[in-house]
């Protein structure tokens, strides 16, 4: 869009309308109606049991999941056998079907010859069911046609009400029939002869939380019609608004009814809001501060709460120091292992899996997420996140990587946002720091700084079609990247991102840095200065098999000349023009030695303004609590 689009609603026009909005909506109350869930994503299955199969806990995509290898029948089961009424949820992928054979979500199950279950099944081209077992006994209930292929995730889901039976195959209803064979029992997966990975299982109580209704507004006089106010969560990115927009584009939860709009102010109303991954469409209004550091009752969590009892940082630092250690190895051994349960301990809190089709908002200019680590997982799609800052993803144990670099450094696991493998999404109007843990006050360690904060968005695993557009990124290292190792050859043809209009200030590296994507990259403000805490390195990583295209960028750094602006690692290509460094016109490709020919020219994106714009028109208007509400 436009600029000048952008900025036609004085703040007092947004402040009056957006209050008058909120006072007629419905806010739907956070009910905790969860079973039983599990991700996988602490490396095993331990909440379950298998009866028949070979099932262990593997990496797919960067995210762990429960696998089931065998070509003979696998089962396993977990839960209580006194549930009744519930659904159960579960991520779904055969990577072999081994012929006409089957793959389960099953609940009611008592044992493995009687449970309910939604099954896909490869026959015909594919086909859904749902199906008993009784005594043994097989039978078909319900069927339809439905297009199957192997090494595709479905997300499927077996609610079970009374004597109602309904399928859900990625959020939408397929199948329902009735049955009263079956009246309790636990969940179940069965691989029925075929080789098949499940994760992000779900058992809902399927009782419908009932939405609190507001008070009637009270009346406010106006001398002048007003627009129609859109709350910010109902917005949908624009036709060619980057890449974001290409295909299905990304309308995120715009469409969730009043059951499934939230207003949240801490963290376990947040996990709430998000129905364990369910994918039915939901906005999530994020009120005030919310803290990922704390417990359940809200009480805050720190390095003595999450420590495991046999981690400690003086022996750690004894073991690992490179004149003990060395230089060529990563640390391994009782220490480092002690830190990496201490690291899960902490994730387990702040890293907090987003489903698809979610909107997440700030509401006014305030909303703030602290501490925690957003997580878009492979098979996510379409999430929209605005309007909120992003402070301090402090890990509190870091790793020590003699390897990293020629002396070594100290790498941190928490991103404030990461997406990893996650299609149609897009950043806007958000602000992304470190608060006030800066990790210049941490000291150095072995000669380098101890760092606790990694990236504050990282794109990588074949993620898609991303659009990053009117945030603001300030005091910072590693700010993020696009495509994670060189040897991740599976994205190449994805990691299309766009990033416009963005305003950097006192970023060192990583705005981005780029391997194999197709980055269209404009309109984009890096201010900075080449001393102090953050001192400038470069904007644009120019990694293996990059596509840089970038466009009418304004650089304010003092002191450096066009070819610092990339950095080279390995890449050979970008394309630049219309590039100010401190009000002079430069060519970045050509001062970096690199061919402009990256193979493709961007189609996808609104008015390109004038560089010269750029330092005034990005700073007013990037941001969390810049945006409108209509």
């Amino acid at each position: 869009m436009n600029m000048s689009k952008k900025v036609l609603l004085k703040s007092t026009a947004i402040s009056l309308c957006f209050t008058i909005f909120l006072s007629l909506f419905m806010i739907n109350s956070i009910s905790a109606a969860t079973l039983f869930s599990d991700d996988f994503e602490n490396g095993n299955a331990n909440n379950w049991t298998a009866t028949m199969g070979t099932w262990s806990v593997v990496q797919d995509g960067g995210s762990y999941v429960y696998y089931q290898s065998s070509t003979n029948e696998g089962r396993t089961s977990a839960g209580n056998q006194s549930w009744t009424n519930y659904s159960i949820q579960a991520d779904v992928k055969v990577d072999n079907f081994n012929g006409t054979n089957r793959a389960y979500v099953a609940g009611r199950y008592a044992d493995g010859n009687n449970f309910y279950a939604a099954s896909l099944f490869n026959s015909s081209g594919g086909t859904l069911e749902i199906r008993k077992k009784v005594g043994g006994s097989s039978t078909t209930l319900a069927s339809k046609a439905y297009a199957l292929a192997a090494g595709t995730w479905y997300t499927v889901k077996l609610e079970m009400i009374d004597s109602t039976l309904s399928m859900y195959v990625n959020g939408v209803l397929q199948l329902t029939t009735t049955d009263t064979s079956l009246t309790a029992g636990a969940v179940g997966l069965d691989a029925y002869k075929t080789v098949t990975k499940y994760d992000n299982v779900i058992v809902s109580d399927t009782t419908t939380p009932t939405p609190t209704p507001t008070a009637a507004p009270t009346a406010v006089p106006t001398a002048t019609p007003t627009p129609t106010p859109t709350l910010l969560g109902k917005q949908v990115l624009e036709n060619n608004d980057g890449w974001g927009a290409f295909t299905t584009g990304t309308t995120g939860g715009s469409s969730a009814d009043a059951e499934h709009t939230y207003t949240v102010t801490n963290r376990n109303q947040f996990v709430a809001a998000l129905g364990s991954g369910s994918t039915t469409p939901k906005i999530i209004n994020v009120q005030g501060t919310i803290d990922f550091n704390v417990d359940d009752n809200n009480n805050p969590l720190g390095f003595s709460d999450y420590k495991d009892s046999a981690y400690d940082f003086n022996t750690y630092l004894a073991t690992y120091d490179p004149s003990v250690w060395g230089t060529s190895n990563l640390p391994s051994g009782s220490q480092e292992d002690a830190r990496k349960r201490s690291e899960t301990n902490q994730a387990n809190r702040v890293v907090v899996a987003i489903p698809s089709n979610t909107t997440i908002v700030g509401i006014g200019t305030t909303a703030k997420i602290l501490g925690g680590n957003l997580y878009l997982k492979s098979g996510v799609d379409n999430i929209i996140i605005r309007n909120i800052e992003f402070q301090d993803a402090y890990d509190y144990f870091p790793q020590w990587d003699p390897t990293d670099g020629s002396t070594g450094n100290w790498n941190s696991m928490f991103d404030n946002i990461t997406i990893k493998g996650t299609t149609h999404v897009w950043i806007d109007h958000c602000t992304f720091d470190d608060g006030a843990r800066p990790d210049s006050l941490n000291g150095t360690y072995y000669g380098r700084e101890y760092q606790h904060h990694d990236g504050t968005m990282d794109i990588s695993n074949a993620a898609d079609l991303i659009t990053v557009s009117y945030n603001y990124y300030h005091d910072h290292d590693k700010l993020g990247l696009v495509g994670s190792s060189d040897s991740a050859t599976a994205d190449i043809g994805h990691l299309r991102v766009t990033y416009h209009h963005n305003y950097y200030q006192n970023v060192v590296q990583r705005a981005p840095r780029v391997r194999f994507g197709q980055v269209h990259i404009y309109n984009n403000y890096y201010e900075g200065s080449t001393s102090g805490t953050y001192a400038y390195s470069y904007s644009w990583g120019v990694g293996k098999s990059s596509k840089i295209y970038a466009q009418n960028n304004y650089i304010s750094v003092p002191g450096i000349s066009a070819s610092n602006i990339a950095g080279v690692f390995g890449g050979t290509t970008l394309n630049d023009s219309g590039t100010v460094l401190n009000g002079s016109s430069v060519n970045v490709a050509s001062s970096a030695g690199l061919s402009i020919s990256v193979g493709w020219t961007p189609t996808l994106h609104g008015t390109i303004d004038a560089t010269s714009d750029i330092p005034t028109l990005v700073p007013a208007n990037a941001g969390a609590g810049k945006v409108q509400y209509f």
